[in-house]
């Protein structure tokens, strides 16, 4: 009885230990195919890729006529102020950040302006600088704030009690 035991033990051992070599081995396996797939571009070149690059070079001829359109200094210059004026009165630690953004969006500068606008100025709801960010609160507790400030507003409207 006392040798059975023994074999099934040094038999499970043997086993672990196979299945060690194994996993070890589907690894190294899996890692070599890998670092191949990786070195070989040719390889990894689907259709998929081809579709992202037109679809690439279509946006790039978009934003080249868009910014042959829209290529007026002065307007550029308005544009760049009103997005200040934005920046300076919701969001001011943005305003160091204004050049890098309109060289971004260099040729599509109307766009940025609708999307600041539509961010800090839509549905005419005033969006200021709150207590809670001088409080030093996390950003889940500024979150969980503003979220009550929303459900507030919109038992108001609904006409629920609060």
């Amino acid at each position: 009885m006392l040798t059975l035991e023994n074999e099934i033990i040094a038999l499970k051992k043997e086993l672990r230990k196979s299945n060690e070599s194994l996993a070890a081995a589907n690894i190294r396996l899996r890692t070599s195919q890998i670092m191949q797939n990786s070195h070989s571009p040719k390889s990894r070149k689907s259709v998929s890729s081809t579709t992202r690059r037109s679809y690439g070079q279509n946006v790039r001829e978009q934003r080249m006529s868009l910014s042959v359109q829209q290529s007026n200094p002065k307007e550029v210059a308005e544009i760049r102020d009103k997005i200040m004026i934005i920046y300076e009165k919701y969001d001011p630690r943005k305003t160091a950040k204004i050049d890098t953004l309109m060289e971004k969006y260099s040729g599509r500068e109307s766009l940025l302006l609708r999307k600041i606008i539509e961010k800090y100025e839509g549905d005419n709801q005033e969006i200021q600088h709150t207590q809670e960010e001088d409080q030093g609160l996390s950003r889940s507790q500024m979150a969980m704030e503003r979220h009550k400030k929303r459900m507030q507003t919109i038992r108001r409207k609904s006409g629920g009690k609060e």
